[in-house]
Order: C-alpha cells, then sequence, then structure tokens
C-alpha cells in the first residue's frame, strides 16, 4: 500500500501574480526583476503559511509507540538519503509529491516515474535547478533533531559507497543511455555522472548541464542573478570535494531559498 504526500497550497493573498499563476516566461522574468533577498522572503512566507509537519504527523499516526516512531522514522530518513543520492547521480527531476510515494508496509520512499532521467529536466520550460527534493517535509521530519546534519552524515556515506564502484556505475549508465539517448546525449549524460564520482563541486555540474541545455541568454540569467557571480567564480577554485563536503554543497542547493522560490509552481516547493 502507498501513500502520496499531499498538502494545501498556500495562502496568495500577498504573493505576486506571477508567483500565483505564473507561466514559464514568468520564471525567466522573475531571475531579473526578484532579487535574491526577494526570492528568498517569498519562499519563507509561503513555507511559513503552510504545515511543514505534515509527513511527521502522518507517520506519527502509524506507531503504537514513541519507540517504534523513532525506528520508523530512522528508516524512512535513510530511505530518502538513497533515493537523492541515486536521484543525483542518474540526474533524475520531475520529482513532485506525486512521484515520491511511501510503502506504508516497509516505511520506505519510493520514487516513480523516471521520464526525466540523465539530466534531461534542465531543458524543460522552466529548467530544475536543485539536486533533489529535500523541502520543508523532509526538512522538519527529524524534528526537534536537525534532520540537515544527519542527512549529510548519511549521504556522505551513501556518496562515498557509490564512488568506490565508479567504473561498474558509469558502464551501468553508459548502457542505459544509449537505450533512450542519442550518441551526443550519451556522451553528455555520461560525462555529468562521471563529474558526480569524481567529486566535482554540483554547482559547477548544475551550470555545465544547463548550458547545454538552455540558451545562452537563459543560461546568464541564471548564473547571474541565482547562484550569484562570485560565488562562480570561486568553483573554479574548487577541484575535487569529498563525500561530506558534496553531501553538503547538494543539501545547500536543494534547500536554497532563491532556487526553490523559482522553482515551478506545480512541484509545490513550499511542501
Amino acid at each position: 500500500m502507498y501513500t502520496v504526500l499531499h498538502g494545501s497550497p498556500p495562502s496568495t493573498d500577498s504573493v505576486p501574480d506571477f508567483v500565483r499563476f505564473p507561466k514559464a516566461a514568468d520564471y525567466l522574468r522573475a531571475f531579473v526583476q526578484v532579487s535574491n533577498e526577494g526570492a528568498r522572503q517569498s519562499q519563507l512566507m509561503q513555507e511559513s503559511v503552510s504545515n511543514s509537519y505534515l509527513l511527521q504527523m502522518r507517520i506519527m499516526r502509524l506507531c503504537m509507540s514513541p519507540r517504534s516512531f523513532l525506528m520508523i522514522r530512522n528508516r524512512l530518513v535513510r530511505s530518502l538519503v538513497v533515493n537523492c543520492v541515486a536521484g543525483y547521480f542518474l540526474g533524475i527531476g520531475d520529482r513532485h509529491l506525486d512521484n515520491i510515494l511511501i510503502d506504508l508496509k516497509r516505511l520506505t520512499i519510493v520514487s516513480v516515474d523516471f521520464g526525466y532521467s540523465l539530466g534531461s529536466s534542465m531543458g524543460l520550460p522552466v529548467p530544475e535547478l536543485l539536486p533533489f527534493r529535500f523541502t520543508a517535509q523532509f526538512q522538519h521530519l527529524l524534528s526537534p533533531r536537525d534532520t540537515t546534519q544527519v542527512f549529510v552524515k548519511l549521504m556522505s556515506k551513501a556518496i562515498q559507497c557509490i564512488a568506490q564502484d565508479a567504473d561498474e556505475h558509469l558502464i551501468e549508465c553508459e548502457t542505459f543511455a544509449s537505450d533512450v539517448l542519442d550518441q551526443v546525449d550519451v556522451h553528455d549524460a555520461v560525462s555529468s555522472i562521471r563529474a558526480k564520482l569524481n567529486g566535482k563541486h554540483p554547482l559547477q555540474i548544475c551550470l555545465i548541464d544547463l548550458r547545454k541545455h538552455v540558451k545562452q541568454e537563459t543560461f546568464e540569467l541564471v548564473r547571474r542573478n541565482v547562484y550569484g557571480g562570485m560565488y562562480v567564480e570561486r568553483l573554479e577554485e574548487v577541484k575535487v570535494l569529498s563525500p561530506t563536503d558534496q553531501a553538503k554543497s547538494l543539501v545547500e542547493m536543494a534547500t536554497n531559498p532563491c532556487l526553490l522560490s523559482r522553482t515551478y509552481y506545480g512541484s509545490t516547493p513550499w511542501l
């Protein structure tokens, strides 16, 4: 038996029109007309009027005792880590809440619908800039503990395990990509996965992949107005990240309000 995590959208009384009923062009306009501070405040406002504890409350209802709740919650967090790490390396996008299920028998996260994989979601009308979904519901899963700290620790171990068998994983990914992509796209997809396995900074990889899928104008808007030119320039000095630093960088990107507020509305990035 599976359940889908849903929640009501926030009140839109004080939300600008382009956030309320956005089109693809509106997101690109937001890169220019909305400052990073304005985007951050908008995201935090949306989160503040939403219930960020729906998932935790749902898990609590399934438990007969505090001990069972702690065991189930820890299992769910580990399952989430595995899904996020695998999704990052395989470039799986379109992670809205209809594509993230919970197995109520095993209490694990189940991802479905891999139509946008190998980084292809970068080519959507609204490019997906987040490495995986780690929105408020998941951030508060371990509350009052710091979920992010636990998440980074578990994620670094998962990244390290995957990197140990990097050559085998690359062969498997290349075989899969060859069945669904043409030769040029296969080369790009495998190069991106190799960079991830080699510890390249996630933001560098994101920018390289984005440049391949969008017009130069769109790329420059994202680079300058979201990530920030100075930050991007400093990345050139970064060669290889440790698994822990990779995990920290990925979580930082996934929880960045400036990116979340510019994410497609249908993915409910405030939940």
